[in-house]
Order: C-alpha cells, then structure tokens, then sequence
C-alpha cells in the first residue's frame, strides 16, 4: 500500500499520491482511522526528501555531462572504430596499450544509460596480471585472439 508518508515521517514529496478531503471527511476518517496521521493542505513537504531528490537530479545532470565529455573524447572506442590492429603492429603505432575487455563494456553501458550505471573509475589493467604481476598474455595469444575471453 503506497503511503503519504516519507520514511522521515513527514509528508511525501509524490504530490500524485495525494487527495484533498473536506474537514467533514477527515472527520470521518479519523474515526475509522484514529492513528492515521495528519497533514492539513498546506502542509510542507518533507525538507530532507526534497534536499535528497535535489541532489540526486544534480548527480544525474553530472553523470550526463560526464558521459557526454568521455563518449566526445573518446568516440572511436565508444563505435568500436580505427582501432588499431596488432598484426600490423609496430606499422601505425609506436606503442599500443591494452585494456580489459570488461573494462570497455562497463564504460559503453556506462555511456549509453548515464543515470543508470556507475561511472567507470578506474581502468582496472590488475585482470590483465597474473598473480606473479607479470602480463598474462603472450603476443601470440592476442594476436590469435586468445585474450578476449
């Protein structure tokens, strides 16, 4: 059953969950409902819920622009465009960087749903090592495809 009330215990800040009665309704009510609580109409909604609801568009409106900003910088690895191809390397490149697969999936869904998934903050190159801290992979293996699993 949807409530009123705000987990804070003053009014709810979803004015569509909301009905005015007259005073001679309330009457009644009350006396069906005795400890249902009260809020006359000109009630304040609930300081703390409108300060939090407040501050979560403010993170949403910075989780976009950061979005906006990567996806600018970084649109070919976003579209999965001129990325450089290791059996030509060194030819294009002096030095290519490898980052974990996982790592560009979480930043895309990131990218594409903003205010639905956590900014990506950190690269997290760890995965690529293996327990001794040397790279687990072989130029061989990545040129045949091996490292992608």
């Amino acid at each position: 059953m949807k409530t009123i009330v705000c987990t804070h215990g003053g009014l709810s800040i979803l004015e569509t969950e909301r009905k005015l009665v007259s005073s001679e309704v309330w009457a009644k009510l009350r006396e069906y409902f005795p400890k249902a609580p009260e809020f006359p109409q000109n009630q304040e909604p609930c300081q703390l819920c409108l300060t939090l609801e407040q501050e979560e568009k403010d993170n949403e409106a910075v989780s976009k622009m950061m979005a906006t900003e990567q996806k600018n910088q970084l649109l070919n690895l976003f579209n999965e465009k001129n990325r450089p191809i290791l059996n030509k390397w060194p030819e294009d490149n002096d030095v290519l960087y490898i980052v974990p697969l996982f790592f560009v999936e979480e930043w895309r869904k990131f990218i594409r749903r903003p205010t639905k998934s956590s900014p990506v903050s950190n690269v997290g190159n760890t995965l690529l090592l293996c327990p001794h801290g040397g790279f687990m992979f072989t130029y061989d293996s990545l040129i045949n495809g091996d490292a992608q699993q």
